[in-house]
């Protein structure tokens, strides 16, 4: 989510791509023609790890370059990426293509990979690196040539993710957040916050990113630095940080509770009909509106019961 909201905005996009292609693709790109084009071309089943932007610039000469970003968020390498992101392109082409009949030529795709796991990424960026080497100069002409640009943010220096602020952050907590020694890099990262808030959108842009950090990090925020950040972003702001602090947690114990009442819920789902056979509707209906003290009481009766409606009064 983290990713979506800061590369969909045109001005962390544009200052990615600038600082992270090659030249003299930057100068042969029109960036003033950058769009940002709907949908996502990930696999339903990898979107947990997976998540991509598409963007569209013009070419000087008019031709079109597709700038596709595909950020794998997960602990370790996907040794096939380059066959993914092969398939992310066939995909691409093809929805391009249906909506551009008359045209020859396809567009070119620029493929960039962002990587925030804990493992240095050590899969092959290019198709052939996939095949064995014995049959690789006989069968080499008939394989396709294509790989992907990799950023593996945790082999990068923090002093390489430097830019526009949101950006910058941003990518500073991909690398980060999940460490142990996040909290005492904070400190040094406080002018960045203030410079968020100078935006008009500020607070909202700071939500996202403090969010992300209380979700992500291993440990809760140390008073120091909440001091710090009190004394930095203003009284009222830290206030604003521990209520979402507050209110992150509160919604997490609410997600527990719930998904604890879904598994009792299951549970007797399963068992009251190996002890009594098929559930009547009414049955059914009172477990799926019960709540939590009910559930336990039919689960404790239904040891001891010798009928269902013993085990449901």
């Amino acid at each position: 989510s983290l990713f979506h909201r800061v590369f969909s905005e045109p001005a962390s996009a544009l200052d990615h791509f600038r600082r992270s292609l090659p030249t003299d693709v930057v100068a042969a790109a029109r960036w003033e023609t950058l769009s940002l084009r709907p949908g996502s071309f990930v696999n339903d089943d990898l979107e947990q790890v997976h998540s991509d932007l598409l963007y569209q610039v013009s070419l000087i000469g008019d031709e079109e370059l597709l700038l596709y970003v595909l950020f794998e968020h997960q602990a370790r390498p996907e040794w096939h990426m380059a066959l993914r992101v092969l398939d992310y392109q066939v995909r691409i082409w093809s929805d391009w293509q249906s909506k551009h009949l008359s045209a020859r030529a396809l567009p070119y795709i620029y493929p960039l990979l962002m990587y925030n796991g804990e493992r240095h990424w050590n899969a092959p960026s290019q198709l052939a690196e996939l095949f064995s080497e014995q049959y690789r100069p006989l069968f080499g002409p008939y394989t396709p040539v294509c790989g992907y640009v990799l950023q593996d943010l945790s082999a990068m220096s923090d002093e390489e993710l430097t830019g526009e602020v949101y950006r910058h952050l941003a990518l500073l907590l991909f690398k980060h957040a999940r460490k142990q020694d996040f909290w005492s890099r904070v400190p040094a990262w406080l002018h960045l916050f203030a410079e968020i808030l100078t935006a008009p959108d500020g607070l909202t842009r700071l939500r996202v990113l403090w969010r992300y950090i209380l979700i992500t990090t291993p440990r809760p925020a140390p008073q120091e630095v909440m001091a710090q950040l009190g004394d930095t972003l203003s009284e009222t702001t830290r206030e604003v940080l521990v209520t979402w602090a507050q209110q992150l947690r509160d919604e997490g114990l609410q997600q527990g509770r719930t998904e604890a009442l879904q598994r009792q819920r299951a549970r007797l789902l399963r068992l009251l009909p190996l002890k009594f056979g098929e559930l009547p509707k009414q049955a059914i209906d009172t477990l799926e509106t019960a709540d939590d003290a009910t559930l336990e009481r039919i689960e404790e009766q239904m040891l001891l019961a010798s009928t269902l409606e013993e085990a449901m009064r």
